[in-house]
């Protein structure tokens, strides 16, 4: 039973990683893109608030907008909208997904 569990497991993590692409910082998606995050080279304090966000990695948001000139960066998850700034955005590393309605 357990090596049952195991297989599925294993078989739906294959799927997972099919469904994405390339790991790249939040601030290289395009406006409007659904997102995973996938990891965040921040410090403790940053993790903390990114956290307290709903920003995690697992997390699926939308980046809605960007300042053209290295502003903050508005993002969706679930009904939260919030702003990061740019270098913070720099440091959440997300994969493109190809799955429909994810956030």
């Amino acid at each position: 039973m357990v090596y049952a569990k195991l297989a599925g497991l294993l078989s739906l993590c294959e799927k997972r990683k099919k469904a994405f692409k390339g790991t790249v910082p939040l601030t290289q998606i395009d406006n409007g893109m659904t997102v995973m995050v996938i990891k965040l080279a921040v410090g403790r304090v940053a993790l903390q608030k990114l956290a307290e966000m709903g920003i995690v990695p697992g997390a699926f948001i939308c980046k809605h907008s960007a300042s053209f000139v290295h502003g903050p960066v508005v993002i969706t998850k679930g009904a939260t909208k919030v702003a990061i700034g740019f270098g913070l955005a720099q440091k959440v590393m997300v994969a493109m997904s190809n799955l429909k309605d994810a956030v």
